[in-house]
């Protein structure tokens, strides 16, 4: 896991993050199969790991079921989404249209 730390100088600005106290019993749910899709998906694409994967990777998927295609874009634009917000970030773009949009996107492609 790599982290890095973007600083965030913009006093006029504010950053809330809530906490639902939803609970949610991974083993349970339907996690352990959508985590088995995903890692399925990247097998057949040849690749290790999510870090490595572009979209161009899921021509590799074309024969596969729909829910692996689906699972494995999800993953690789929800990284895309994760470095063009911190890319934002960095950049100090903090117009809704930039970092808001992108953070808030995750959900479209599951």
């Amino acid at each position: 896991l790599d982290t890095e730390p973007i600083p965030f100088d913009a006093p006029e600005l504010a950053i809330l993050i809530c906490n639902t106290n939803v609970k949610h019993e991974l083993s349970s749910s339907e996690y352990p199969v959508r985590r088995k899709q995903c890692q399925e998906a990247l097998e057949l694409m040849g690749l290790e790991s999510y870090r490595d994967a572009t979209l161009e990777h899921l021509k590799a998927l074309e024969n596969a079921n729909e829910v692996l295609v689906r699972r494995a874009r999800h993953v690789i634009t929800e990284i895309q989404r994760t470095k063009a917000a911190a890319a934002a970030l960095k950049a100090k773009n903090f117009v809704q249209n930039s970092t808001g949009c992108v953070v808030f996107g995750n959900r479209s492609t599951l």
